[in-house]
């Protein structure tokens, strides 16, 4: 169904986050069109944006940021996506990465 992609983030993120930290994900698209579910079934603080690497560089050293997510065949830059595998662990999932960040 529709909600699907929202759904399954959603879930991901409620079994691998803890209640109090905060999720970046790399898909202002994303997020007008599943982030009522995902926010829904994640039950997390999330923040939806599209960056570069410059931006996300300095969203993560000025927010209190745990988790990035990167999402394929969105409109965040693959480099970002290179960045965030040479810097970070990643929990790999089904359309999507889940970056560990601090």
């Amino acid at each position: 169904s529709a909600n699907t992609q929202g759904y399954l983030l959603g879930k991901d993120l409620k079994n691998a986050t803890s209640f109090n930290e905060k999720t970046l994900i790399l898909s202002s698209q994303f997020g007008a069109h599943f982030g009522v579910f995902t926010n829904y079934y994640s039950d997390r603080i999330i923040v939806y944006k599209d960056t570069s690497i410059d931006e996300l560089n300095t969203i993560l050293n000025k927010e209190d940021i745990s988790y990035v997510v990167y999402i394929y065949e969105r409109e965040t830059p693959v480099i970002v996506k290179n960045h965030l595998d040479n810097n970070f662990i990643k929990i790999r999932s089904n359309g999507y990465e889940i970056y560990k960040i601090n």
